[in-house]
């Protein structure tokens, strides 16, 4: 810096140019001190904070619901694999015996062992003799905490791959309209017919309440037969369930399942009997399917 003589007066350039250093100087260490201060002293606000913690919700929920979703579906798909699988033990047994196994007699393996606890099977039905259907159920909880979720397939003897849903729904499945084809109607003096024909045949009937064979009582065991030109095919023994406050009458359904109707088809015809202690299986009501 070169000093002004005792006298001299500085070029006013030249001290604005000084007084510019002095400022640069001055600012240049306020920088720093508030440089030095905000390390010490900075942090997140309350609503940056607020939209972090949103934001982290937001991604768990998503991962949640997706990893559960995955997980039930899964699931899902390794219940229907064995029923699947189980299905074709089932038939396999069928060809063998001529009727689905009981309970009991399910052939090794057709269950796994991981669901031997959530299972339901049936092959015996008021409404279908005894080996002619089945039902088999497996059914699970399943999900990541909370959000557990109970799923149930069924497979059965009238469909061919699992069904969501259990065994509550097979009568229904079985008996319901649609499933067996033309509905035949027919009367008696004795009673009334319905046919649901002609795979899987099933039906429905009810007896008169006031008209009766000689010698026919309200014990008398009756059964749903079809015949194959003339010949007995299939039969279904069938309890009475009394009804209208009489003796005698009674109504119910019965299922005979798949017919093998032969090629060229025989004449079926499907007739509701009683078992006259004198006579054996007489005639109550008839219907010929076309």
């Amino acid at each position: 810096m070169v000093k002004a003589e005792k006298g001299e007066v500085r070029h006013p350039v030249a001290l604005s140019l000084f007084a510019c250093r002095l400022c640069i100087l001055y600012n240049s260490q306020q920088m720093k001190r508030a440089f030095t201060m905000n390390k010490f002293n900075s942090g997140f606000t309350l609503v940056e904070m607020l939209v972090v913690m949103a934001v982290i919700g937001i991604l768990v929920t998503i991962t949640y619901t997706g990893a559960n979703a995955i997980f039930v579906n899964s699931k899902e798909n390794e219940i229907q694999s064995y029923l699947t699988g189980a299905r074709s033990k089932i038939e396999e047994y069928k060809k063998k015996e001529g009727v689905y196994p009981q309970f009991g007699q399910l052939p090794a393996g057709t269950v796994p062992a991981s669901y031997a606890n959530n299972y339901i099977y049936a092959s015996s039905y008021g409404w279908a003799a005894a080996g002619t259907v089945y039902c088999l159920e497996i059914n699970d909880i399943v999900g990541i905490w909370p959000s557990m979720t109970q799923i149930n397939y069924h497979i059965s003897s009238i469909n061919t791959d699992p069904l969501p849903g259990g065994c509550n729904g097979f009568q229904q499945e079985a008996l319901g309209n649609g499933l067996g084809g033309t509905t035949i109607n027919a009367d008696s003096q004795y009673g009334h017919i319905e046919v649901e024909a002609k795979t899987p045949l099933k039906g429905s009937f009810y007896l008169s309440k006031t008209n009766y064979p000689t010698g026919y009582v309200a014990t008398a065991l009756i059964r749903a037969a079809v015949y194959l030109d003339g010949t007995v095919n299939a039969t279904q023994n069938l309890s009475q369930f009394t009804t209208y406050n009489c003796s005698g009458c009674g109504v119910g359904s019965f299922y005979l399942g798949a017919i093998d109707y032969g090629t060229p088809a025989k004449t079926a015809v499907v007739k509701m009997e009683w078992q006259d202690p004198v006579n054996g299986w007489t005639e109550l009501v008839s219907a010929t399917l076309p």
